[in-house]
């Protein structure tokens, strides 16, 4: 049973954040979609409908933002106006999570006032982007696929470094050059070359707070503790050259592919510029041209996780 609390004012505005396995071959996205567009559901689709049957009536969810399809949250935020009765949110946290799918997650609900809004109140968000950087294609771990994107280390670095021989460097000189590349994301430019044609707006400029690479301890463990600490290993396995690095990137908006588009120019698409003047004059160029296919080729979605939401006037939903 559910713990109600009857009242004679209306029911509190109430903000949830959710976590959820996005696979394609599970769910369609974040947002509620035609019925007849798939055959799969949505997420919000899958909440909204445990929401209904919980508060017996039609229930209204607005998410922070959407996330594609393949595309994962850690910390995905929204809120809804409760009908008919008061549920404490720890009472509605537990009574949701019986009712959703183990790939979906409800892990706080808190009472917000009615002026919050799941997207407008936003103050910035955080994405997180996973890299499994295998020797080669043939030995990724298929653990792994779904949940990030397999790409060789020694694709991503610059001519000069591939034939140096010297395996338990070459993760730091990738990690060195990725944070070089992303530090030129930080700051208000405009982003035209990096979303999608069909969500670009009058408005494009958009304001990166942070971005920046970490390696992990252990590709293997997907809750792995990031760190730059310099590690060498004592003797040679299959693992060791499997190991992971994450990408945060932190701002204030983001439009729709900004961040495949920005990961995939940082990973991909300049690593034939070796010097720091050539990496800095390319990524001008592409900022310049306002031009999506100066970008490149996008990352894909399955290393992509949307990593917390922050608010200023509500920390405790970041």
């Amino acid at each position: 049973m559910v713990a109600t609390t009857k009242s004679n004012q209306q029911p509190k505005r109430k903000a949830c954040v959710v976590a959820y396995d996005g696979d394609r071959t599970v769910f369609n996205g974040w947002q509620s979609q035609s019925i007849h567009q798939s055959p799969r559901t949505t997420v919000a689709d899958t909440i909204t409908n445990a929401l209904n049957t919980i508060y017996k009536g039609k229930i209204k969810i607005m998410g922070s933002g959407r996330t594609d399809a393949g595309v994962h949250a850690l910390g995905q935020v929204f809120h809804f106006d409760p009908i008919n009765y008061h549920i404490q949110p720890e009472a509605l946290t537990k009574a949701l999570n019986t009712k959703l799918p183990p790939t979906i997650r409800i892990l706080k609900t808190v009472d917000v006032d009615d002026n919050f809004h799941a997207s407008r109140s936003a103050t910035s968000k955080t994405y997180k982007y996973r890299l499994i950087n295998s020797q080669s294609y043939n030995d990724a771990s298929p653990f792994n696929y779904r949940y990030a994107w397999h790409y060789p280390l020694k694709t991503m670095l610059p001519k000069r470094h591939q034939n140096d021989g010297q395996p338990q460097n070459e993760r730091y000189l990738v990690l060195n050059r990725l944070n070089k590349i992303l530090a030129l994301y930080e700051g208000e430019k405009d982003y035209a070359s990096f979303c999608a044609s069909r969500s670009l707006k009058k408005d494009t400029n958009r304001t990166i707070i942070k971005a920046h690479a970490v390696l992990l301890k252990n590709s293997y463990d997907h809750g792995a503790e990031a760190t730059t600490e310099n590690r060498h290993e004592t003797h040679e396995t299959h693992e060791t050259h499997n190991y992971a690095i994450d990408i945060f990137i932190t701002g204030e908006g983001f439009m729709h592919r900004m961040v495949r588009s920005m990961v995939g120019l940082a990973v991909v698409n300049l690593r034939n510029y070796q010097t720091d003047e050539q990496l800095k004059a390319r990524m001008d160029e592409v900022f310049s041209q306002r031009n999506r296919a100066k970008a490149g080729y996008g990352a894909p979605p399955n290393g992509l996780y949307l990593h917390s939401v922050n608010y200023a006037n509500n920390p405790e939903m970041g």
